[in-house]
């Protein structure tokens, strides 16, 4: 069970730091493409072949954590996803912070709905960023056989989250 559990462990760091590193970076090749509410959208086209990487920047006047515990109540989705159909927790690693699920969309325009099995997964680091992240490279430590619903095709999300970062002097913001 420790070697499944650092396992699953060194995933969450991976996929974490990773997603904060993509999320911070102001690099070449981020293209502003719309802005609504205060919230910028960018986009990253990244490599020939490869699918775009998509990232919103806006200061929410919310401590990180009311923030955290808003984007992880899935009913809450459909206020930012409108392809959002609906989800069912598989399995409960640990309570809040490490599950798979099973999220499926709408169809849209002769594309049938979609089924998502991820691996959820929430990690704070020391200087209070928060990132909340999915992933259908579920950990082999903790896989599940999970029957894709019918009527659905299974898709697949590289990486999808939020990364909260606090506002220095400002316990209110994020």
């Amino acid at each position: 069970f420790a070697q499944a559990t650092s396992i699953m462990e060194a995933s969450i760091s991976r996929y974490a730091s990773l997603f904060v590193k993509l999320a911070s970076s102001n690099a070449d090749g981020w293209e502003k493409i719309s802005e609504k509410s205060g919230v910028q959208l960018f986009q990253n086209k990244a490599e020939e072949g490869k699918p775009p990487i998509n990232k919103g920047v806006g200061i929410v006047n919310k401590p990180p954590k009311e923030v955290l515990a808003y984007v992880r109540l899935h009913t809450n989705r459909k206020h930012w996803d409108t392809f959002y159909a609906d989800h069912k927790i598989v399995k409960e690693i640990e309570p809040g912070f490490k599950t798979i699920l099973s999220m499926r969309s709408k169809g849209q325009f002769g594309v049938w709905p979609r089924e998502f099995l991820l691996f959820t997964a929430v990690k704070e680091f020391e200087d209070g960023t928060i990132v909340a992240f999915g992933t259908s490279d579920v950990p082999a430590d903790v896989a599940v056989d999970e029957p894709v619903p019918e009527g659905h095709v299974r898709g697949h999300v590289l990486i999808s989250g939020f990364v909260i970062q606090p506002i220095d002097g400002q316990p209110d913001k994020c």
